[in-house]
């Protein structure tokens, strides 16, 4: 039998086979398609980010109906700078963890630090020997951006996966700031990476809304129930910010300087323009504090002024805030709204650090 599909053909009255598909004499090029392109970029992104997880090992005493008992805890952890740091969700009983890298190899490590505003810790491992990953600051990134994530879902290692930023400004318990993705986050996952598409790590993975819901049922003594158990691709993470905001004193990395207004804004809706829901809700940025000798006091800006623009970029809402100041530098136009007329100011942007916090919104 032919090897190749073939066409049954009559021919003089019988039966002849005849293959469709010949051999080429030279190989023909065929053009990458969008999707082949989008796998040999996702290929590659996850080779470069590989070896900057790694998992986390160590002991906790469980309570159980036997009394306590001691139990196996597996996390993930991400490498945070070359010299041998890695920050994984706190906290790690006794101090001392083992952590198994990319290619392995088990290494000790031993916590040094925990920030109690996200759960973290840093760990220092000796003999790590991973160079320090490209990190994006996360406040450049718009809700529907792409995102990756890797972490070691159920003891299954470097899983990966793709979705998108699907909120900012997150809570989750006592956490605040936090990313929404769509990307899985399952036990195990925890402490993995959420890197931007240019392979820059912009978060570390947090929970799921279901683990979240089941972690506060379960620190209240009772079951979890209710409609969060059955949610999905609802998870959070870090921003890249304020986990070196946790760990700056101890961490050789720096996310550069970005520019900030140094005010309060207030966010405010209209409701939709037919009663039954219909018609689109408009939305925009009142000023409620300017700090003093800030760049928006400079200029000139006013407690009650509506922001319109920055650097020709619409303000909307605070993602589209956030997303003009990461993207603006020096001397910078401000159009706003003030007593019913529209005027433009130059803003000479101050520069903060990644713990800066003097442009923030009222909800």
């Amino acid at each position: 039998m032919l090897p190749t599909l073939a066409l049954l053909l009559l021919q003089d009255g019988a039966a002849t086979t005849a293959p469709v598909l010949q051999p080429a004499d030279s190989e023909v090029g065929i053009p990458l398609s969008g999707l082949a392109a989008l796998e040999a970029e996702l290929v590659e992104l996850h080779a470069q980010l590989r070896p900057y997880l790694v998992e986390v090992r160590g002991t906790v005493m469980v309570q159980t109906e036997h009394g306590l008992q001691k139990s196996k805890l597996l996390v993930s952890g991400v490498v945070i700078d070359w010299k041998g740091r890695v920050v994984a969700p706190g906290p790690l009983p006794g101090g001392s963890v083992e952590m198994v890298r990319y290619d392995g190899e088990t290494v000790r490590g031993e916590v040094i630090a925990e920030d109690a505003r996200t759960g973290l810790v840093l760990i220092q491992a000796e003999g790590l020997e991973i160079p320090a990953p490209r990190l994006g600051r996360s406040d450049t990134l718009r809700v529907g951006s792409l995102t990756v994530a890797l972490g070691n879902a159920y003891g299954l290692q470097a899983s990966f996966s793709l979705g998108m930023l699907a909120g900012k400004g997150r809570r989750v318990g006592e956490v605040e700031g936090l990313l929404q993705v769509s990307n899985p986050v399952n036990p195990g996952d925890g402490g993995g990476l959420l890197a931007d598409r240019q392979g820059r790590v912009v978060g570390v993975l947090l929970s799921s809304l279901r683990e979240a819901a089941q972690r506060q049922a379960a620190g209240q003594g009772r079951a979890a129930t209710g409609a969060m158990l059955q949610c999905e691709m609802v998870s959070f993470a870090i921003p890249i910010e304020l986990v070196i905001a946790g760990f700056h004193e101890h961490l050789d990395v720096d996310l550069g300087h970005r520019p900030h207004l140094g005010v309060v804004v207030e966010l405010r809706t209209s409701p939709p323009q037919d009663a039954r829901g219909g018609g689109n809700v408009a939305s925009w940025l009142i000023v409620s504090e300017v700090q003093a000798g800030s760049a928006a006091a400079r200029a000139g800006l006013q407690v009650g002024d509506q922001l319109i623009s920055l650097d020709g970029r619409p303000l909307r809402t605070l993602e589209c805030l956030e997303f003009a100041l990461a993207n603006a530098n020096g001397v910078t136009p401000v159009q706003f709204r003030r007593g019913g007329r529209e005027e433009t100011r130059k803003l000479k942007l101050a520069l903060a650090d990644h713990s800066d916090n003097t442009t923030h919104i009222k909800r």
